[in-house]
């Protein structure tokens, strides 16, 4: 059975058995102790978002947002009207 920790009912984890049941075991897995992440996988995702960062040279933490560098640039348009 879940655990309440994630608001699910017995009904709502049962329609999804039935909808998705090559889902169903992993995650009865994932979230038997709980809906929030585990102390060892925040520490490998943050692992992870690390070396992404150093191979790409991005900054960690919030950045300066100056919208005066872009003065001029017009936004190109993602669907055109036609």
């Amino acid at each position: 059975m879940p655990s309440p920790a994630n608001n699910w009912s017995a009904e709502s984890w049962a329609r999804h058995e039935r909808e998705f049941p090559r889902l169903a075991a992993r995650y009865r897995e994932l979230y038997a102790r709980g809906a929030h992440l585990g102390r060892g996988y925040k520490d490998e995702l943050r692992a992870r978002v690390v070396r992404i960062r150093e191979r790409y040279g991005l900054a960690s933490g919030a950045i300066e947002y100056r919208p005066e560098l872009w003065e001029g640039e017009e936004q190109g348009e993602l669907f055109p009207l036609q």
